[in-house]
């Protein structure tokens, strides 16, 4: 993939995170034009939720996004929102309590490798 008037070298000097992160963004303008989408669907969202009627409920963002919703507005499985709670939490931790917790835990030493501790 050569954009921007990079070289096919430039492109092999990226790292992998960086490389990921500029496809991200390529295909959040080509496949979903993301602002459109959200800036259509919200302004159906306050014409909808004007016009309805007293005893009806209230329109949101899903109804108007369809299959996009999933895709503009990522929601976490909650085994990420723990495993994100678990790092944040154990990154708090000083060096010492952390060398004390090292005792054959996996998320420890997974911690420790990690380069962070």
């Amino acid at each position: 993939m050569i954009f921007n008037g990079h070289t096919s070298e430039s492109v092999d000097e990226l790292d992998e995170e960086t490389f990921t992160d500029i496809q991200i963004m390529y295909a959040d303008g080509i496949l979903g034009n993301k602002k459109i989408l959200q800036v259509g669907a919200e302004t159906n969202l306050v014409i909808y939720n004007y016009l309805r009627g007293k005893n009806q409920k209230s329109y949101e963002t899903k109804d108007f996004l369809g299959q996009a919703n999933a895709y503009i507005y990522y929601e976490p499985s909650v085994e990420e929102k723990q495993a994100a709670a678990v790092t944040a939490w154990a990154t708090l931790l000083p060096q010492k309590i952390m060398e004390r917790m090292s005792g054959g835990n996996e998320a420890y030493n997974h911690l420790r490798n990690r380069g962070d501790g």
